[in-house]
Parts: C-alpha cells; sequence; structure tokens
C-alpha cells in the first residue's frame, strides 16, 4: 500500500559550509520538495526544513535527487 500524504520534516546535511536557509531551500525545493518553511535550528553542517504534504516515495525520490546532483544528505521524518 502507498503512505499516506503528510507534510514532513526533513534534516538537511551538506558538505563544507552550510549555505543560507533560503538557498538551501531553493535546492530542496528543486528537487521536488515543497518547502514551506525552515526551522530555526542549525547544527554543523545541518538544518531542519518542514515540508508540505507529500507520500514516502516522492520524499524518498526528491532526496535521492538531492544526493545525485548535490551530495545533500537528507532524512525525512512524518510530521504528526
Amino acid at each position: 500500500p502507498s503512505s499516506p500524504v503528510t507534510p514532513w520534516f526533513v534534516r538537511v546535511t551538506v558538505p563544507g559550509v552550510l549555505p543560507a536557509a533560503s538557498a538551501l531551500a531553493s535546492l530542496v525545493a528543486g528537487a521536488g520538495l515543497p518547502v514551506e518553511r525552515t526551522i530555526d535550528h542549525a547544527a554543523g553542517h545541518s538544518r531542519w526544513l518542514l515540508v508540505g504534504p507529500m507520500g514516502r516515495r516522492g520524499v524518498d525520490a526528491a532526496i535521492a535527487r538531492l544526493s545525485d546532483t548535490h551530495r545533500i544528505a537528507a532524512a525525512a521524518f512524518r510530521r504528526v
């Protein structure tokens, strides 16, 4: 069965210097994740984003695109 369409928290980790929140949100949105807002918690090379409603397959596909094209690692957690 397909997963429900829900909002997600996504932790994005970049190599090197962490870009500004708006620049990172643009990259993530370009990969197919509809960024609703960035969460004001950046640690090291990671930042949290709130992503609009999507199914798990769509989230996983977008994360794979980020990894393949920008060497950005991401993990998604369903928002309840």
